[in-house]
């Protein structure tokens, strides 16, 4: 199969967080105010907004939105930035599979709590002020609570960083209260299966209360009193019954909320036994709540949590599905629990490498029962290691759970330019030793324009580089000796990450003796040096950036693209390439060397859009392996004067 074209696509690869209004121009943000429907739409296209003059208008990027009067669901459907926020009203969440990019203030008034459950993300720095609460969910980059209470809940909020001032207050909430659980049939009991079977629901099962709302051929049920084809006995976290959504299945129970108030979702989930990982999908009335991927083993089931959200008193619709076009893979869903928080449940927020700088006269309240473990914690600007509970001396802490923070000191945060042996570039005054650690992880926060050496003798051992604070058009530099990337001592697996849009260069050579996941916003570029991953490990890619590679040595044995772009001249041999998309998101490989043979598998998955893409100036690249699609829609985008050539494309699901 030969494509070739002449026509360069002109795309958009990630997303753009330019403001059009704000202080780099000297000019003032226009306010606009929230005059959407219920359940209404926040993107570029939808006039819900009002300006001074009461003319309704679509949203301007970088604008200030304000939300008055009374609040409800508001949809994020596509991303969008803005310069502060503003809450005079009660009851507003913000949530949907858009990203909301906000610099600037959050203001919440007295007597008020509003939700921001969307992927919300800032590249200078959020400020919470106002009296009132504000609820998030996850947010990529630093909050700084100065005023009122900052309320934490839901296992995507992870790799937090948040500092609490005198006179403010963060809350950690506990999971939904299991003994107010508004869920009928929450563990998929009824009616009972025999032991060992699994019926779908196409083949004549019911499940008790819950509506099956699209492909009633991959939804089914099953019991693990003893082995099935799908789990072995036991597997199920709560009762014998598990839930099983394969591909896109989907199911939706509809619940009376007694009250209004703050709420959250809860569920256990696993994947089939020798099944790979899954994307989960999570809807509330119909508009998306939250996505993440199971790679849960059974008998060590994850436990999803979602932020919470203000929900007024009435019916509301909880729905789970899984995604449809990643090939034949599977999710379990069991003990699903719709309630308001408790502090007498676990609480799931901060996890990851989440960071939190406390002063003197703040507050913290550890609504929840168990101790959170947390990566940094510093009190006054000290690194404190210890229990964090209510009886520590500082007095700052109330609740009856706890934080637990063992090892500040394996957090090494950069500023400035200069080598890495100098004592002055790092935050807490000393450089990291020669050689590393296997659970350092070193940040760059405030990476703009700098340039980091490494100048320590041999090779630095680390589990984990993040940098952040790049503006769109901001440029950094990593440079010097090599960094080794291995396991954590708990089995954690390293991470390269990019929490904003600029560009960060990697001149050092990087070495991965462990699976390797790299996360970008903006554009990571490898130059000179090749990423070598020698013990035949597997590359992930996620994030809406780039990730530049001159080439790849000691081929990983399977490239994953879950979002964003991998781009490199030529694929080593046999590595196998995945290009999983999801919905609303882009999953790309860009392949810029000519008048080559690759005798890769690349397969082009899910719902959202997959691309296979050339750029290699007019050159010719020859494919010998089977490509393969999955997708709803599968994109091979050939460059100016490329030609392409396929063995052949095996289409399914009607690709």
């Amino acid at each position: 199969m030969m494509i070739t074209s002449r026509a360069v696509r002109a795309a958009l690869c990630g997303l753009s967080f330019s403001l059009v209004f704000g202080a780099a121009e000297g000019i003032a943000a226009p306010s606009l105010r929230w005059n959407g429907p219920a359940n209404g739409v926040w993107d570029a296209t939808t006039p819900n907004w009002l300006d001074a003059g009461n003319n309704d208008v679509v949203w301007i990027p970088g604008a200030e939105a304000i939300f008055e009067g009374a609040g409800g669901l508001i949809e994020i459907a596509a991303d969008v930035s803005a310069v502060n926020l503003t809450f005079t009203g009660n009851g507003y969440t913000l949530l949907g599979a858009g990203r909301l990019c906000v610099e600037g203030t959050i203001t919440t008034a007295a007597a008020t709590t509003n939700c921001i459950a969307a992927d919300l993300r800032t590249v200078n720095g959020l400020t919470k002020d106002g009296a009132g609460a504000l609820a998030l969910a996850r947010c990529a980059g630093p909050v700084s609570v100065q005023s009122g209470s900052l309320l934490a809940a839901g296992s995507l909020f992870t790799d937090a960083e948040i500092a609490v001032a005198a006179g403010a207050s963060l809350v950690t909430l506990g999971e939904p209260d299991s003994g107010a659980n508004l869920i009928a049939n929450a563990s998929f009991e009824t009616p009972a299966l025999a032991n060992g079977a699994y019926r779908y629901v196409s083949s004549g099962t019911t499940i008790d209360n819950w509506d099956v709302v699209a492909f009633p051929n991959m939804v089914a049920r099953q019991n693990t009193a003893v082995n099935n084809a799908w789990n072995s006995a036991g597997a199920s976290p709560d009762g014998v019954h598990m839930l099983i959504l394969q591909y896109g299945g989907a199911v939706a129970q509809t619940m009376t909320v007694p009250a209004d108030g703050l709420y959250s979702v809860a569920f256990f989930f696993l994947r089939r036994q020798h099944d790979d990982e899954h994307q989960v999908y999570v809807w509330l009335d119909g508009l998306p709540l939250a996505t993440f991927l199971n790679r849960a083993v059974q008998f060590a089931p994850g436990r999803f949590v979602s932020g919470a959200v203000w929900l007024s008193a009435g019916t509301h619709t909880l729905g789970i599905s899984g995604e449809h076009s990643w090939d034949d893979r599977s999710s379990m869903i069991d003990a699903v629990c719709f309630a308001a928080p408790s502090d007498a449940e676990s609480c799931r927020a901060l996890g990851g490498d989440s960071l939190l700088r406390i002063t003197s006269g703040a507050s913290v309240v550890l609504a929840h029962s168990n101790s959170v473990p947390i990566t940094y914690v510093a009190l006054d600007g000290t690194p404190v290691a210890g229990t964090f509970d209510a009886a520590h001396a500082s007095g700052i802490f109330s609740g009856g759970g706890s934080l637990a923070c063992t090892a500040p000191g394996n957090v090494y945060a950069w500023q400035g330019s200069g080598d890495w042996s100098d004592a002055a570039r790092w935050q807490d005054g000393a450089p990291p030793a020669a050689g590393g650690g296997q659970d350092l992880l070193l940040r760059f926060p405030a990476a703009a324009g700098t340039a980091s050496d490494n100048t320590l003798a041999g090779a630095f051992l680390a589990r984990g580089l993040w940098a952040a604070g790049l503006g769109a058009a901001d440029t950094a530099t990593l440079t010097g000796n090599a960094v080794t990337f291995t396991n954590s001592a708990s089995g954690v697996t390293p991470r390269i990450t990019l929490a904003s849009p600029g560009t960060w260069t990697i001149g050092a050579p990087l070495i991965s003796h462990a699976p390797l996941t790299v996360e970008t916003d903006g554009d990571i570029s490898v130059v000179g040096q090749p990423l070598t991953l020698p013990d035949n490990q597997p590359l992930e890619k996620s994030g809406p950036g780039t990730l530049l590679l001159p080439t790849l040595t000691n081929a990983p044995n399977i490239l994953l693209v879950y979002e964003g772009m991998v781009q490199t001249p030529r694929l080593p041999a046999n590595t196998i390439v995945n290009l999983l998309s999801r919905v609303g998101r882009t999953a790309e490989l860009c392949l810029t060397q000519g008048d080559v043979i690759l005798n890769n598998r690349i397969t082009l998955r899910g719902t959202g859009l997959p691309v296979l893409t050339t750029r290699c100036g007019g050159g010719l690249i020859t494919v010998t392996d089977w490509s393969q699609a999955h997708s709803d829609i599968a994109l091979i985008d050939i460059g100016a004067e490329d030609t392409l050539s396929l063995r052949q494309i095996l289409a399914f699901s009607g690709s």
